[in-house]
C-alpha cells in the first residue's frame, strides 16, 4: 500500500516559512494601523483649523475686524484638546493680510496649517 502524506522535512520547512512570514505580516499590520491613527489625527487637526479659519472670516464679515497679532489657545474637539494659533502677516499688496491657522497637539507639534487672505477695508476720512 502506498501511503501519501508529508514527511517530517516538509513539515519543518513549512513551519520555517510560516515562522518567517508571520512576524513580517504582524509588523506590516502594526504599521498600517499606526498610519491610520496618524491620518485620523491629521484629519481632525485640519477640521479644527478650517473651523477656526471660518470663525475668523465670519467675524471679519460681521465686525469688519480680524486678529492682527498672534493668538493661541486650546479647544476641545473629538474628545480631546487641540492647540491652535492664528497669525496675520502683511503682504506686498496694501491692506491685504495673510492669515495662517495652525493646529496640533501643542506648540511644537503642528499637524495642520491653513492659510487665508483678508483685505482690510479702506478707512474713510471725514
Amino acid at each position: 500500500m502506498n501511503a501519501r502524506g508529508f514527511t517530517l522535512i516538509e513539515v519543518l520547512i513549512a513551519l520555517a516559512i510560516v515562522g518567517v512570514a508571520l512576524p513580517a505580516l504582524m509588523l506590516r499590520v502594526q504599521s498600517v494601523s499606526e498610519n491610520v491613527g496618524y491620518i485620523e489625527e491629521k484629519s481632525f487637526a485640519y477640521w479644527v483649523a478650517q473651523n477656526k479659519m471660518e470663525e475668523i472670516l465670519i467675524d471679519y464679515r460681521i465686525k469688519k475686524q480680524f486678529p492682527k497679532t498672534k493668538l493661541h489657545d486650546e479647544i476641545e474637539f473629538a474628545g480631546r484638546e487641540w492647540y491652535w494659533e492664528v497669525e496675520a502677516e502683511t503682504t506686498a499688496m496694501d491692506r491685504m493680510y495673510r492669515i495662517v491657522v495652525k493646529v496640533g497637539d501643542d506648540e511644537d507639534n503642528i499637524l495642520a496649517s491653513i492659510p487665508g487672505f483678508v483685505l482690510e477695508p479702506e478707512r474713510r476720512v471725514e
